[in-house]
Parts: structure tokens; sequence; C-alpha cells
């Protein structure tokens, strides 16, 4: 694909669509984050349908983003010591399983009206989804060179835009034909990413020099712990990271 270098001075759209890998991996971010707002849109819906309780929506969505302020941390460092590839695979094919439960429990008439049962998942679900992000964030600088990189964030960014206006108006829509209608989508649409990122082919991490002292685990607590301490030094900075995490996880992951 070297030979794609004079296209937009090797660093436009043109360019990093044209990368192969890359452009697996993009696709595979549309489809997954298309699926993610489906979920969170019919979440509401499904929520406020069992008893046309507010409560109840605001117990849905505090489930949902509830991880979002514990494990991002814990998923940053755990993406950058394991194989991303192998992270956001698995990343998009649990999240495929876990919401096709949404609808298989509504078959059972014990859980059909429950809401607990929407609450485990919902949590579970969005855990599982703070693993991806960092994953692909760590893997796309090993796809493009540096001076593609402002380009593809951006392309990124945009992607998470319109999947929120995608999700925003089309889960209500396919929730009037069939209320659980938008999770098969959903799960379909996970399982597309997770066979996009199979076929990218994208490099894997580099050894670190410190893990040859410290068993994995241990390295994952010592960073994590370093990272929570850099934080609680500066209260502005715990401040802002605590608002984006509660803001950006919902409407942009």
């Amino acid at each position: 694909m070297e030979t794609l270098t004079g296209l937009e001075g090797g660093q436009g759209f043109r360019y990093v669509l044209a990368r192969t890998d890359f452009r697996l991996v993009w696709f595979a971010q549309l489809a997954g984050q298309s699926a993610d707002k489906f979920v969170m849109f019919s979440l509401i819906i499904l929520a406020y349908g069992l008893h046309a309780s507010s409560f109840q929506v605001a117990v849905t969505l505090l489930a949902y983003t509830l991880p979002a302020l514990f494990l991002p941390a814990f998923a940053g460092v755990y993406a950058d010591r394991h194989n991303r590839k192998t992270t956001m695979v698995w990343t998009n094919l649990g999240r495929a399983a876990m919401v096709t439960l949404i609808p298989l429990s509504s078959l059972l008439p014990g859980l059909r009206n429950d809401l607990f049962h929407l609450l485990l998942i919902t949590f579970a679900f969005s855990a599982l989804g703070q693993f991806f992000s960092p994953a692909e964030a760590a893997a796309i600088p090993t796809l493009l060179p540096r001076r593609a990189l402002l380009t593809a964030n951006s392309l990124v960014l945009v992607s998470m835009v319109l999947t929120l206006l995608l999700g925003g108006a089309l889960a209500p829509v396919f929730s009037r034909i069939d209320t659980y209608l938008p999770y098969w989508i959903a799960a379909v649409l996970f399982a597309v990413g997770g066979g996009l990122i199979a076929l990218a082919t994208i490099p894997k991490n580099k050894p670190r020099l410190d893990q040859t002292s410290r068993s994995n685990f241990q390295q994952l607590v010592t960073e994590v712990r370093e990272a929570l301490d850099f934080l609680r030094a500066s209260p502005v900075l715990l401040a802002s990271f605590a608002q984006l995490s509660l803001t950006v996880p919902v409407l942009f992951r």
C-alpha cells in the first residue's frame, strides 16, 4: 500500500481509507458503535415500557454508565499490554452474545417484565465495551504513518457523531416494528465488527522490558495505581476526567 503515499500528500481521507487494515478497523468501529447506540436508545425505550417509569430509565442509564467511571484506567492499561486485535474481536463477539440475552430472556415468563436481569445485562455489556476503544486507539498508530494520524482520528470522531445520530433516529423506528428487533440488529453488527477486525493485520504489542521482573497482573495493578495517583494529585484534572468519564462513554463510546 506504500504506492498510495501520493494520494492527498499521504495524509488525506482517501489515503487513510485506501489502507486496507485501517479501513477494516474503521468499518468495524462504525458497525460496533452503531450497534452500541442502537442498544443504548433501545434500552431506554424498553426500560420505560416495562412500567412506564422514568425511575427505571434512570436506573438503566446508571447501569450503562457506571462501568465508564471505574474501568477506563484498567482497560487502557490492559489494552497497552495485551493483543489489541484479540481484545477488539472478543469485545465485539462478547457484546453480540450479551445483546441476544435481552430478547431471549423475554421468552421466559418470569423475566419478560423484570428489570433486575436487564440491569445486570446492561452493566456487563457496558463493562465489556470499555475495552474496545482503548485497544482501537492503541492499534491505529500501528496501522498508519504518523502524518496520517490526525486524519484517522478525525474519521473516528466523525463516525462517533454519525452513529450517535443514527442510533437515536433508528432505534425508535425499529422498536415500533418489534421491541426486540434493535437487539438482533445490534448483535449482527457486533458480529460483523468482530469479523472485520479478525481480517485486519494488526501488529502485536512489543514486549516491555519491565515485564521480566514482575508478573503481568502485578504490573497491571502497579500501572493502574500510578495512573490513579497521578489523577488524585491534581484536583482539576480529576474533576475534568470525571466529567469526561460521565459524558463521553455514553455519547461517543
